[in-house]
């Protein structure tokens, strides 16, 4: 009853903090104008805690400290995976989508008469949200610097062949002159067929996903549930120095599986043939 009301305990202090630091955190700002490289040190904070928190865990019901420290370096990791899906924001498909209609705002703006540039910069405050953030930084950067460094950094921005595309059509229309109009319903028609070819990709590979999460979470809930509430004798052999030492290599072992099981779930990205690496 001890151990269990420890384990209790230290949850529930855990889950109190978690809280705490859930309330404190600052609204989140608006986008400034120009797109600018920042540090986000509160996913770190998040990790940190559920990482002390299963080493805490685990250190109150087994009292062992090398399995608790590798637990709790597997609830940094794992962690930092559910985070990162948390905040990738816009996925490829929405990205993929919002380029389509912002390219067949640029036509409609070009054929009432205005510049590539003009057009540009008029349709920074009605192109999709996915893709506002590049459209604003791509609008203050023409005219200050060169089309070629321009686009391919609003095409480095948005990471995408898509949007490599469409930067390659408004460099040529930009470069080359003359009807862009075509150009930009081509380009826009061919950036819709990618958005539904993607859907199709994703929804057939989202089942593999879900089962590669489901397996991961099922095999980290039976590794703790065993630590923490096996019993004694079942744990005795690893209370001594080379009972520890060989623990922590199977823990080892198992985050590196919980890794390989991952990374089945992962899909190769498409080539991009446009980047500011291009003109070094």
């Amino acid at each position: 009853m001890g151990v269990i009301a420890a384990v209790v305990a230290g949850v529930t202090l855990s889950l109190g903090v978690l809280l705490i630091v859930t309330a404190l955190r600052p609204a989140r700002a608006e986008p400034e104008p120009i797109v600018k490289m920042r540090v986000d040190v509160r996913p770190l904070g998040s990790r940190a805690l559920a990482a002390v928190m299963v080493g805490v865990v685990v250190l109150a019901a087994t009292r062992w400290v090398l399995p608790a420290l590798v637990c709790g370096a597997m609830s940094w990791w794992v962690t930092g995976l559910i985070a990162d899906r948390d905040r990738r924001g816009p996925g490829a498909l929405e990205r993929v989508e919002a380029l389509a209609t912002w390219t067949e705002q640029l036509r409609d703006v070009l054929m009432a008469g205005d510049q590539p540039i003009g057009a540009i910069q008029a349709t920074v405050s009605t192109c999709p949200e996915p893709v506002r953030p590049q459209v604003r930084a791509l609008a203050s950067r023409l005219g200050r610097q060169p089309e070629q460094v321009v686009l391919r950094q609003f095409a480095d921005d948005l990471d995408d062949p898509t949007a490599d595309l469409i930067a390659a059509g408004l460099l040529v229309a930009l470069t080359k002159g003359g009807r862009a109009e075509r150009v930009l319903s081509s380009l826009a028609q061919q950036a819709r067929h990618q958005a539904e070819r993607r859907k199709l990709l994703e929804a057939e590979r989202e089942p593999a996903r879900r089962e590669v999460w489901w397996v991961t979470g099922m095999m980290t809930a039976q590794l703790v549930g065993g630590l923490v509430f096996a019993r004694s004798s079942y744990l005795a052999p690893y209370r001594t120095l080379s009972g520890q030492v060989v623990l922590c290599v199977l823990l080892g072992a198992f985050l590196a599986l919980i890794v390989y099981v991952q990374r089945l779930s992962r899909f190769t990205r498409p080539a991009r043939f446009l980047s500011l690496k291009g003109l070094r």
